[in-house]
């Protein structure tokens, strides 16, 4: 309460002065009061994130759990004491409950006996009587006494002593400084009675005996002794700094690290000693000797540390590693080589897996050329890249990839090779690592991604290859019982099913993860939420819940994702992995809530039983909630978080299979098209809510950029920040999802799993955009190949087909955009001030009570609000381009029908010319043929000539021989006396032959050669189409060829040719070729060419003037022109002809009759009066016209002259007034001669219809042959 009343005073005084705590600038605060303490503890909230953010970003934040030079400002020792002792009470419970593999009380010894033991087994009882030991506390853990700048006896001592890491640090320690867990050693040379003799003291930091640190206290003792064993024997001389790492110590420590032939019962069993050297380190006696103050040699001391502790032998390995595969340019012209951040991943991932490395790693998922899989990916490998780039030793190179991704590459620095070739990186791990590097012949493994089969390997140009098995999937054992949120449960008619029961199921169970574990964070109690949005209506949730069977007796049962396509067989065979899926609650339109059984088949030894608790709602929002009942050994409790990352792995890939077969197919269709046919792999956000997490620390502290950041990420992604919402309770927020930890987790269900599906909304914002910006990029690529056409025509059907899908991927989603802001109306979550009521609430929306200062500080930390803003803008943002798509692709289909168009034009005209062009050639080569064809004709016809004249006449003439007239007068005196005769009389009969057929050809050329061509181009006359289709019926030949058709908005050219022949004397007598163009869209005439056949040497009748004149007063005639002169003046003759309607009323009588008209004369109107009221002709006396003026007014005019019955017009109303009374007789015979007159009409056009098929119809007009009503302007047509 203190600190929280020193904070509102502070801020008080603040807003006092217009500035805030940090000394910036503020707005004036609310009016109310209620508003203005929110707005401040918002404001707080807001700060120490933003101060989180700074300190991660400037790396002012120690990254290991040290103590940062803030805290020593602001509490001095004092407050650095305190951090330090609540390290120690956090390293005690990380003891107590994650059974770490470092501490082990039960392998402890003594040290006094283990030094006496190695004095014995290593250094032949030399040290024994001459090497002291004792225990010492670090400097920020003791001598509270002592003042900063009073230097005690304490002090004087400590400046006597040179430590030594001698060991790796855990990847759990997180003290103020790693140097406390440094062992020292004094040596020096003292009087003993008359001589001078060596002697040493060992001091082991006292952190190692209070948690039973076994490893590294056998490690810093050995090395301890090793320095004191070199200083006894006289190796290290007096002037010499007797902590030196020369050749001599390193052969000895590596004679204690792999002596595995004297038995040593200390000795560790699976990897025996690891002593370490770091030649790095800073003594504080050469730093005080450097610097006389001590601040400074704090800060040395600090420094020196942090470097030792963040450049590790694995940062090393890794930057051998990069070293290996990238170059610096050292010309100007020479090419940089750079190493890809995935190629980097697997490698490491390999290189763990031979025990290189000696990293953790998990599934994550990845970015591989265009799409997400899952790797194996080890985030202390990420956090020491990270570091590497910080500290200078690798330069990164950030650039994008052709789907828009961002990738990172690596190249070590000047400095790094530096220190490459200084040294420090040790000769054993530069053998390691160069076995695996090379293969048998000394060739460099590179990373190969073969995209069919989806794996990489190793390959070498001496055609080595190694199957990697990054992208195998490793599985644990366990069980886990379906979840639902409480607010989504109530009122359910049951709850969920529990699988407790089972959770030993999973100690016989087995798995496939090659690597040992270190295992640094565990959590109690999980509950595991995956986030994923699907574009949904009340149409999918409805047909969700009928394709479930809710509504029916037997509801759920097992699913299947294959399709019946054989539903009239008998038996249906499907493959194993199935669904079982039963219904917990629903409602048709708004939600349904159900249990998933997956049963799908796993590896023999791997017991995993899955049941998801799944939440559809029709926003769009789909929840898979599991609870982790046991993992291995681990029941309920205490379950690492490596374990937790493989199982949330699983479950991802297991739902997205799951709500894949729950989806209707054009759900599918809006996914595939926005994850671009790999949906299966679109990215979650997970929540993880546990009641503990061990060990327990402050916020910041999970963020310490090594290994419990590193399991973190495991998890959820890259950390962004992290709060500590209570004491007990902490949230860590990532890119891939978030962790809340604490016994509140579910009282905060509600907002957490709200933001949950607010980020889930928000990656599927984003990667909709992205989608939008591709298909913006591939219309840009289609406009260029639309351009490309004219001189590459084959890329017509191309951009036709990316045409039509662009298109079909266009309005998918314009679909998915409707369905966001859909969503967006609906709102997630509402607040209040009140407890959450017990009856469920009618919408889909979460309630959550603002009633405590954790929900508050919760609620401000996640920034809900701003977060469905930013969604919103999002959403918009989409909008904006998903129109300005629309209108491309709207410009781009214009283009592509004129681009279509102007291509058949140029088609048509091609092959028209090519026509032309082999009628020119024919005609050329005609003259010779038809040389040759005269030839054989003349050469045939004389043949024919002899062949007949010896028919006749000859010897084989069919007559017979006893006809004694034509033997003795012309067999015997041409033939047979002389033949002289008989060959000029052939000869001549061949020349009479010739000549009559040259007459006959000449007559037949002059005929058809001759000819009357008329063509008109530039007109534009109106025609009925409907009357020009019947007009062709009467033409002979008519031939229909359609040259340009466009879109339905433009014209339809066509080409229409018939022959009119001389019998309809159209032309005179003369047939005709007519040639129209047409528009049968818009129904309009622009060209016609009309030839006429005629005798070639007689003048013709009709000149070409004449005959567009007398083809369109044929068709004015026959009604298919209907602007020209003719049909005007047809239309008034017909308007004179036209019959007329009266309405007539006698006068004093109460009933009207229509009264039809055919002549504009009073007699025949007074006879259709007369006849239609049964009277005679004579007897109606006056027809009076009247015309309503007004309401009151009618005006009275008698009709007495012609001009006055044309002036009539229809349903004119009109009075007669007759005398005498009518006669019932004359209608009858009126009715009798209509009758005779309707009967003989009928004849007549019978006649007609018989005469016209019987003789041409050379005179027949359209109206006469064909005498339907035009029916082109009727709604219809």
């Amino acid at each position: 309460m203190s600190s929280s009343f020193t904070d509102v005073l502070a801020r008080a005084r603040a807003m006092g002065t217009g500035k805030n705590v940090d000394g910036k600038r503020i707005d004036a605060p609310p009016s109310t009061s209620a508003a203005t303490f929110m707005s401040a503890r918002e404001q707080d909230v807001l700060i120490e994130l933003s101060q989180q953010a700074d300190d991660r970003r400037k790396g002012s934040l120690q990254t290991r759990g040290k103590i940062s030079e803030e805290d020593v400002k602001r509490g001095g020792e004092t407050k650095s004491r305190d951090a330090w002792r609540k390290a120690l009470k956090n390293i005690r419970n990380a003891k107590a409950s994650a059974a770490l593999t470092d501490v082990s009380a039960v392998d402890w010894t003594d040290v006094d006996g283990l030094f006496a033991y190695y004095d014995a087994v290593y250094f032949e009882n030399s040290l024994c009587g001459r090497v002291t030991f004792s225990w010492h506390a670090s400097s920020a853990d003791g001598h509270p006494d002592e003042g900063e700048n009073e230097l005690g006896e304490h002090a004087k001592l400590e400046r006597l002593f040179k430590y030594c890491l001698c060991s790796d640090v855990p990847k759990w320690w997180h003290g103020a400084s790693p140097n406390q867990l440094s062992a020292g050693l004094c040596c020096v040379v003292e009087r003993r009675g008359a001589q001078y003799t060596r002697a040493a003291h060992i001091r082991m930091p006292d952190v190692l005996r209070r948690f039973k640190m076994t490893q590294m206290t056998k490690e810093a003792l050995l090395h301890s002794m090793a320095h004191a064993f070199l200083f006894l024997n006289g190796h290290t001389k007096e002037d010499q700094a007797f902590n030196a790492h020369d050749e001599a110590f390193k052969q000895l420590i590596y004679k204690l690290n792999y002596d595995f032939i004297t038995p040593d019962v200390y000795r560790p069993p699976d990897k025996g000693y690891q002593i370490r050297w770091f030649d790095r380190l800073v003594t504080t006696e050469h730093a005080a000797a450097s610097k006389n103050d001590n601040t400074l040699v704090r800060d040395t001391m600090a420094k020196s540390s942090s470097m030792v502790d963040t450049l590790t032998p694995e940062h090393y390995k890794l930057l051998y590693f990069i070293s290996k595969h990238s170059r610096l340019a050292e010309k100007a012209t020479d090419s940089e080589r750079w190493i890809r951040y995935l190629e980097v991943m697997v490698l490491v991932y390999e290189a763990v897996v031979q025990g290189v490395f000696d990293y953790d790693y998990a599934p994550f998922v990845e970015q591989v050329a265009n799409k997400r899989m899952m790797l194996n990916v080890s985030q202390e490998a990420r956090d020491n890249l990270d570091d590497l780039v910080e500290a200078g030793m690798l330069r990164s190179l950030r650039l994008s990839s052709l789907g828009g991704k961002s990738t990172m590459a690596y190249q070590p620095s000047k400095k790094g090779l530096e220190h490459m070739r200084r040294g420090y990186m040790s000769k054993e791990d530069k053998e390691l690592c160069d076995e695996f590097l090379f293969d048998p012949k000394g060739s460099l493994f590179r990373v190969v991604f073969d995209d069919k089969t989806e794996t990489f390997k190793l390959s070498s140009d001496q055609g080595y290859n190694i199957d990697s098995s990054v992208t195998a999937s490793e599985d644990v054992s366990y069980v886990c019982s379906p979840y639902i949120c409480r607010q989504f449960m109530k009122g359910a008619p049951a709850p969920l099913a529990s699988y407790a029961y089972r959770a030993s199921e999973s100690l016989r169970g087995l798995s496939s993860i090659a690597d040992d574990l270190d295992v640094q964070l565990s959590m109690s109690r999980v509950i595991m939420l995956i986030g994923d949005w699907i574009p949904t209506s009340c149409t999918q949730i409805t047909e969700l819940s009928q394709s479930l069977g809710v509504e029916e007796r037997n509801q759920g049962g097992y699913h299947c994702t294959d399709i019946d396509r054989a539903s009239t067989d008998t038996v249906l065979e499907v493959p194993t992995g199935l669904t079982r899926i039963a219904i917990a609650s629903s409602n048709p339109a708004q939600f349904c809530n159900m249990e998933a059984q997956v049963e799908y088949p796993e590896v023999a030894g791997i017991t995993q039983f899955e049941s998801f608790g799944i939440r559809y709602a029709r926003e769009g929002d789909v929840i898979c909630g599991i609870k982790v009942e046991s993992c291995m050994t681990k029941i309920l409790n205490d379950i690492p978080v490596d374990f937790l990352s493989r199982i949330a792995a699983d479950v991802q890939v297991d739902s997205s299979k799951l709500t894949t077969s729950l989806m209707s197919p054009y759900q599918r269709n809006l996914l595939e098209t926005v994850y671009e046919s790999r949906a299966a792999d679109r990215e979650k956000f997970t929540l993880f809510m546990a009641e503990t997490i061990t060990p327990k620390l402050s916020a910041r502290h999970y963020l310490d950029g090594d290994s419990i950041e590193a399991e973190i990420r495991q998890l959820i992604g890259d950390t962004q920040y992290a709060l500590d919402v209570t004491d007990a309770d902490v949230v860590i927020i990532g890119s891939g999802g978030i962790v809340y930890a604490g016994p509140e987790c579910s009282r905060h269900e509600s907002l957490l799993m709200a933001f949950c599906q607010l980020r889930t909304r928000e990656n599927f914002c984003n990667v909709l955009y992205g989608e939008l910006m591709k298909m913006k990029e591939s219309e840009r690529n289609l406009q260029k190949m639309l351009e490309r056409v004219y001189d590459e025509p084959e890329c017509l059907r191309q951009a036709q087909v990316q045409l039509s899908e662009t298109s079909t991927n266009l309005y998918r989603l314009g679909e998915v955009i409707r369905h966001m802001k859909m969503a967006r109306e609906t709102p997630l979550i509402v607040f209040g001030d009140a407890k959450e009521p017990e009856t469920p609430m009618v919408t889909t929306a979460m309630y959550y009570a603002l009633d405590t200062k954790s929900s508050k500080r919760l609620h401000h930390a996640l920034r809900v609000d701003a977060l469905e803003a930013t969604i919103s803008k999002r959403i918009n943002g989409c909008v904006k381009h998903y129109k300005m798509n629309e209108d491309f692709l709207h410009v781009l289909q214009k283009q592509a029908n004129e681009v279509m168009r102007a291509n058949k034009t140029k088609s048509i005209l091609k092959t028209k010319s090519t026509l032309e062009e082999v009628s020119e050639l024919m005609e050329r080569d005609g003259g010779g043929d038809g040389q040759s064809y005269r030839m054989l004709s003349s050469l045939y016809l004389g043949l024919f000539a002899c062949r007949a004249f010896d028919r006749l006449i000859g010897t084989s003439w069919s007559v017979s021989e006893s006809v004694s007239f034509i033997t003795n007068h012309v067999r015997y005196p041409l033939m047979w006396r002389t033949s002289v005769p008989w060959v000029l009389i052939s000869l001549l009969l061949w020349f009479v032959l010739f000549g009559v057929c040259v007459f006959l050809k000449s007559v037949h050329v002059d005929r058809s050669e001759g000819f009357v061509e008329s063509t008109t181009t530039s007109m534009q006359r109106k025609l009925c189409v409907n009357t020009f289709l019947r007009y062709l019926k009467l033409k002979q030949e008519v031939g229909r060829q359609e040259i340009v058709a466009s879109d339905p908005a433009a014209t339809q050219m066509t080409r229409i040719t018939y022959v009119e022949t001389s019998r309809g004397r159209v032309f005179r007598g003369y047939d005709a070729r007519v040639t129209l163009t047409v528009d049968t869209k818009r129904g309009y005439l622009f060209k016609s060419q009309i030839r006429i056949a005629k005798s070639k040497s007689i003048p013709a009748k009709l000149f070409p003037n004449d005959l567009h004149s007398m083809l369109m007063t044929d068709l004015e005639l026959n009604g298919v022109i209907v602007d020209g002169d003719v049909v005007q003046k047809l239309r008034k003759q017909q308007a004179k002809t036209k019959p007329t309607t009266l309405l007539v009323q006698a006068a004093g009588g109460t009933h009207t009759r229509e009264v039809l008209i055919t002549v504009g004369t009073v007699r025949h109107l007074y006879e259709q009066i007369a006849s239609k009221f049964c009277y005679r002709f004579k007897n109606v006396i006056r027809v009076t016209r009247l015309t309503q003026v007004d309401a009151t007014t009618v005006d009275e005019d008698l009709v007495e002259t012609d001009s006055q019955v044309v002036a009539l017009r229809d349903f004119q109303r009109l009075v007669v007034v007759f005398y005498g009374k009518p006669k019932p007789k004359m209608a009858r015979y009126i009715r009798q001669v209509k009758d005779r007159a309707a009967r003989k009409e009928d004849l007549m056009e019978r006649f007609t219809i018989f005469k016209r098929k019987l003789k041409a119809t050379r005179n027949a007009t359209v109206q006469e042959v064909f005498p339907e009503t035009d029916d082109e302007h009727d709604e219809g047509f």
